[in-house]
């Protein structure tokens, strides 16, 4: 993608308009106005300089990497283009193969943290540990120990529905990424652990409703088999 496409869609995603930008430039003593923004956005100038490009980047939380490189790309003598065209090409494919292994290191790292707790109804402190260390990857996701101690199985699962939507979007933006994985397969362990938990939830509550029935049912002599049932319910 070149320069300019690259930072109008930076800009476009931003929500910023291009006066906005500027001041925002300014306070990080950029001196540039919304026209120059504009005719870089359009590819009526030049790639800017690389102190304005990372700066338009950041302020518009775009890649700086990938803007800087298109920009060096553009203005490169044509001898050597060819070779950072190829170099672009895989730096992106890194980019996006990181992407992909950090998300699905988190999906496995919550995975475990939620199925565990789902069969003992403890907090293991190693598999929480290694959720909160595979989800310190991802900056813009606010992580709350507190609130995943006290709803392990809600706070986990917003998690994991964050980082799969997260893998969600990029595939939906890189349509010809080749290396993707079937996410509903990836995921579809824990689905089965979630369906069978519910399936036990809901039988152990039926049970009970039975068991409240025969105790107001039952007479004295009964009192002794019905203690037995009564402590399969007591944890």
């Amino acid at each position: 993608m070149k320069y300019s496409e690259l930072l109008s869609k930076y800009i476009e995603e931003s929500g910023l308009s291009l006066g906005e930008i500027a001041i925002r430039l300014s306070n990080k003593n950029i001196k540039i106005d919304r026209s120059y923004i504009s005719k870089l956005k359009n590819g009526n100038k030049p790639p800017a300089s690389e102190d304005v490009t990372r700066a338009l980047a950041e302020v518009t939380g775009g890649d700086t990497d990938a803007l800087l490189l298109a920009g060096h790309i553009e203005k490169a003598p044509e001898e050597i283009k060819e070779g950072l065209i190829e170099y672009n090409a895989s730096h992106r494919m890194l980019k996006n193969e990181s992407l992909q292994f950090h998300c699905l290191s988190a999906l496995d790292a919550i995975r475990d943290f939620k199925n565990r707790f789902l069969t003992t109804e403890v907090i293991e402190e190693d598999l929480l540990n290694n959720m909160l260390s595979t989800l310190s990857y991802f900056t813009d996701i606010e992580i709350d120990e507190d609130l995943i101690r006290s709803n392990p199985f809600g706070a986990s699962e917003f998690l994991s529905n964050r980082i799969t939507k997260r893998l969600e979007e990029f595939y939906a933006a890189n349509t010809n990424y080749s290396a993707r994985v079937d996410l509903n397969a990836y995921n579809n362990i824990s689905d089965i652990k979630e369906k069978k938990q519910q399936y036990e939830d809901d039988e152990t509550s039926k049970n009970r409703k039975d068991l409240i029935e025969m105790i107001k049912q039952a007479s004295e002599e009964d009192l002794p088999d019905l203690k037995i049932l009564v402590k399969r319910f007591i944890k």
